[in-house]
């Protein structure tokens, strides 16, 4: 009996050291160049997010078949559409990087179609959830968005927690320097927006 409780208590030790470690250890972190990410887009041409080096980009970790993230298309296509060619003192106007979870190519094409996301940045491997770029961004739910500035450090990474969901907001101007990081409030997903300034 002794040797039960000495084997749960040893269990219960480890799982708390493992849920300790895996909160206080966002990796990678704000102020963290973001890694590199190399993706075809539909076209089957390689994009990288480092040939964006220079403005402020969203990446964005969606998939077609995920609501929410379909839902919040909306909000960063207002966003792109509003704030592209903006000066920051953090980079030289807006783009986004969007990561697609999805496994089908007819779908994920169609997604970005029918929410009408004009950016060019639109990369998939068709692994879902096996994507090694899942590992190394250290996420586990959709929609995931990181923000960087125009040299690649990381200024916005949410907790690895669920988002609420998305609605619908005013967009208003910004000035050419974003709130300090932190300011806001409101949904999670669209915490990036608020550091910005934007909403």
């Amino acid at each position: 009996m002794t040797n039960i409780r000495i084997s749960v208590f040893a269990l219960v030790l480890i799982l708390c050291a493992a849920f300790k470690s895996h909160v206080t250890d966002i990796k990678p972190a704000v102020g963290d160049i973001a890694p590199e990410i190399i993706l075809r887009n539909p076209d089957g041409k390689l994009i990288k997010l480092s040939d964006l080096r220079g403005k402020v980009v969203l990446i964005d970790f969606w998939a077609g078949w995920c609501r929410t993230c379909r839902i919040e298309n909306n909000t960063i296509r207002q966003a792109y559409d509003s704030y592209k060619d903006k000066s920051f003192d953090i980079g030289e106007g807006f783009t986004v990087y969007s990561v697609s979870l999805d496994t089908d190519p007819e779908a994920w094409q169609k997604a970005i179609v029918n929410d009408r996301l004009s950016w060019p940045n639109h990369g998939c491997e068709f692994k879902k959830w096996e994507s090694e770029i899942v590992k190394t961004y250290n996420f586990t739910y959709l929609p995931h968005n990181l923000l960087i500035d125009g040299k690649g450090k990381i200024i916005y990474n949410p907790p690895d927690a669920r988002p609420g969901p998305a609605r619908t907001i005013s967009w208003r101007a910004t000035s050419r320097t974003p709130p300090p990081m932190g300011v806001g409030g409101g949904s999670r997903n669209l915490s990036w927006a608020q550091s910005f300034g934007w909403v």
